[in-house]
């Protein structure tokens, strides 16, 4: 979750957190990394879901 509050001015926002991530060995020897992120939308209107669209 943010830390900071977002205002109603700078909304419609798409906000992009990163969950974690890692690193998987494959069997050929290569590395892989991993990377989990969470996408947020944050619409304040009326019809918040025809303003996040």
């Amino acid at each position: 979750m943010p830390s900071l509050p977002i205002t109603r001015e700078a909304s419609p926002a798409l906000l992009v957190f990163s969950k974690g991530d890692g690193i998987a060995a494959n069997t050929t020897g290569v590395m892989d990394r991993v990377l989990t992120v969470r996408l947020m939308a944050i619409a304040r209107d009326e019809n918040g879901f025809d303003t996040a669209d």
